[in-house]
């Protein structure tokens, strides 16, 4: 049997070489990690999104239900409901200010983190010019939809026109 002998200087390069790969396998498998567990947060980050969007457009359709359902036209007009304002308490609609509910400033829907209320805008553009023979106008109205659950936040905002 013949013997392979390694030419002068060259006895440690395959030992080099697999330590090399080694070391670019190593990395690669840290990379290949890390970008899973940024792939999994993008993914869960988006789950609670859209966990609030939908939320926050039920809030905003049950104040468009309340609404709708309201027969009281004294009630309305005479902005009585807690969640229903002339103008918001904070201008930014995102301001606790606006969605405290121990205030009476919002409507919990589903839970204690989704609610509604709703911002009456006046009568609408156009609608007293009707000539009919109905002496209702047309109101305008904003509800606003907002959910906060697991760290996350969603607003939805909704028009809506109601005629008395």
């Amino acid at each position: 049997m013949e013997k392979l002998y390694a030419e002068k200087g060259e006895e440690g390069v395959v030992v080099v070489i697999a330590l090399m790969m080694l070391v670019f396998l190593t990395l690669l498998g840290i990379s290949a990690t890390s970008t899973t567990q940024t792939e999994m947060r993008i993914a869960k980050n988006e789950n609670i999104f859209r966990q609030n969007l939908y939320s926050a457009e039920c809030a905003a359709m049950a104040g468009v239900q309340a609404l709708e359902n309201e027969t009281d036209v004294t009630a309305l007009e005479g902005l009585s409901f807690d969640w229903l304002h002339s103008t918001l308490p904070d201008s930014d609609i995102r301001s606790e200010t606006n969605w405290d509910s121990s205030n009476g400033h919002s409507n919990q829907v589903l839970d204690e983190t989704t609610r509604y209320l709703a911002v009456y805008q006046g009568i609408a553009e156009g609608s007293s010019l009707d000539i009919g023979a109905q002496s209702t106008s047309l109101r305008d109205f904003l509800i606003y939809g907002c959910s906060t659950k697991n760290h996350g936040e969603a607003l939805v905002e909704v028009g809506y026109r109601k005629r008395f």
